[in-house]
């Protein structure tokens, strides 16, 4: 199962996809000198701990949740270009909208005197995972292809 290309490739976005949940930060901004940051469970203010739950986990687990389905179901192909389909465009929609709600939040303040957001590394990891995930869906195309030939050679 993982000496396939494609199979190491849904498996590095896997990795890369779950890397938030060790509570890096996706973004950090600051308004009228408190910071925050925005983590896969939500908003943190760095100064009292208290936690705003935005819900990005729940999309984050249902990511993983199918690519793990697609590595696992190699021997369906149809099934797995479903899931890594279903997981490449989660992905970035999940990403769309964590950078939104992210500069949503320090727009919405006006009175604030400065407002700073600052992309940190739980989002290059994140958004690092669609390259793979685009990687990995090509390899299982181009794999049923050529089972599909190989059929029709029979």
């Amino acid at each position: 199962m993982w000496q396939r290309k494609q199979t190491l490739f849904l498996g590095i976005a896997l990795i890369l996809v779950c890397l938030p949940f060790l509570g890096l930060p996706f973004f950090t901004y600051s308004l009228n000198e408190v910071n925050y940051q925005v983590t896969a469970f939500g908003n943190e203010n760095l100064v009292k701990p208290e936690v705003q739950t935005k819900g990005y986990f729940i999309l984050i687990i249902v990511i993983a949740l199918s690519l793990l389905v697609s590595i696992v179901s190699f021997k369906n192909r149809k099934r797995q270009l479903m899931l890594t389909w279903i997981a490449l465009i989660l992905n970035l929609s999940t990403a769309a909208w964590i950078i939104t709600m992210s500069a949503g939040e320090t727009a919405s303040c006006t009175a604030c005197e400065t407002t700073r957001l600052t992309p940190a590394i739980g989002l290059y990891l994140f958004l690092a995972a669609f390259p793979f995930i685009v990687l990995g869906y090509f390899g299982i195309r181009k794999d049923k292809k050529l089972i599909d030939s190989l059929n029709r050679l029979r």
